[in-house]
């Protein structure tokens, strides 16, 4: 065989190749899962070392983190710049989904217990994972009556919030994940929490703000700062998402709020308010990094 012959055979068959793999890759896209060579495209975040102590991540000093200057419009991500179904959005509610069409049950969910709250890429998200899987199941029916597991994986607070309601902007929220493991596909319940039902209240004593104590913001700075080991906290997650009732809760299809901002989360927004305190908003900012601190890890499109 001569020698042009076996070179264009060769060049035939490469072409071959780079044609399956840019077919399975769409297919991965079409099925939730990532395309993208890193998970976080657009930073230069590599992943947190874990020390001797199972409850503290610590966190390259060299790492950029997330970039929250512009809050997100200026993400290199394709997903972040051009996709159509992006994350956060203002929720007027009266065009607002009602949740009765897709609606999620507890099937199986547990107080977090030994949970530790983490400060990752540098200092921009306020972290809590599922500790040793602690149960955390929802029962998600989808608008054609078909029913999925989708199982606890993390918590984020943002400060202020993300989403907003009416075009009013809350002074944080908490995004609980959920993980569908064979599609990586997301569902998130997000909570709003606003400081301006702290002055509604004439009686401070009747607030109820011992859901947000629990995560112990004070706690883990004064603890970190002194080179100690955090505390583990006790979450009561359980019973915080049963007292929400779900007509109060509103959904859309969207995407995560981070790069690489794919669009593989149905969100499950809280329109009703919970209270916070001024001084939980400052602890949970003083636990961010000094150039972030004063504008919050929020995104804003």
């Amino acid at each position: 065989m001569g020698l042009k012959v076996k070179h264009l055979l060769l060049t035939a068959a490469l072409l071959l190749a780079t044609a399956v793999f840019a077919i399975e890759d769409v297919a991965d896209f079409e099925n939730g899962n990532a395309v993208t060579p890193a998970e976080n495209e657009g930073t230069t975040t590599p992943e947190p070392t874990v020390n001797e102590n199972e409850n503290v991540k610590v966190v390259d000093e060299n790492e950029i983190g997330i970039d929250y200057r512009t809050h997100g419009k200026e993400w290199p991500s394709k997903h972040c710049i051009a996709g159509g179904l992006q994350s956060p959005i203002n929720i007027e509610m009266d065009q607002a989904t009602p949740s009765n069409k897709l609606h999620f049950e507890i099937i199986e969910y547990h107080d977090i217990r030994n949970a530790s709250l983490t400060v990752q890429h540098n200092r921009t998200l306020i972290q809590i994972d599922n500790p040793n899987e602690t149960p955390g199941d929802l029962n998600v029916t989808n608008e054609l009556g078909e029913s999925q597991i989708y199982h606890l994986e993390k918590m984020l607070w943002k400060i202020p919030s993300e989403h907003t309601l009416e075009n009013r902007q809350m002074a944080a929220e908490l995004q609980i994940f959920h993980q569908q493991y064979a599609t990586n596909k997301k569902v998130t319940l997000s909570f709003l929490f606003d400081t301006e039902l702290v002055a509604q209240e004439s009686d401070p004593r009747r607030l109820k703000t011992c859901f947000v104590d629990s995560f112990e913001f004070s706690s883990f700075k004064a603890l970190t700062d002194a080179g100690r080991k955090p505390d583990v906290i006790e979450i009561p997650l359980r019973e915080f998402i049963e007292f929400v009732p779900q007509e109060e809760v509103f959904y859309y299809y969207g995407s995560h709020t981070q790069p690489n901002c794919q669009e593989t989360v149905a969100w499950f927004v809280n329109t009703h308010a919970h209270v916070i305190t001024p001084e939980q908003v400052k602890e949970m900012k003083a636990l961010l990094n000094e150039e972030l601190a004063p504008q919050g890890n929020y995104r804003n499109i």
